[in-house]
């Protein structure tokens, strides 16, 4: 069983969450996303939001909790912006 440490280096990751048959947020499921987002970035990761139905996005902007979340139109979009993010710029030659 990896130790705490382990288990906690190992949100030092990007995450994409595919909110794509998500059609419902409640209070409950939006403080849960503010709070993983909060835990993975704190480890040095961060979360992506992709894919979200109509109802869904209209929480996120009716509570002002959009700006706070890192939201994508689709899963490829966010997979594609994480993969550049955990790279980094590349120099070319």
């Amino acid at each position: 069983m990896p130790s705490s440490s382990k288990r906690a280096a190992g949100l030092a990751t990007t995450w994409v969450l595919d909110l794509s048959e998500v059609p419902l947020l409640g209070q409950a499921g939006l403080r849960v996303l503010v709070n993983v987002r909060a835990l993975i970035r704190s480890h040095g990761g961060d979360l992506h939001l992709a894919a979200l139905q109509h109802a869904p996005a209209r929480v996120l902007n009716a509570t002002g909790a959009r700006p706070a979340l890192t939201v994508h139109h689709s899963v490829q979009q966010a997979v594609l912006t994480a993969l550049h993010a955990s790279h980094g710029p590349r120099d070319e030659p």
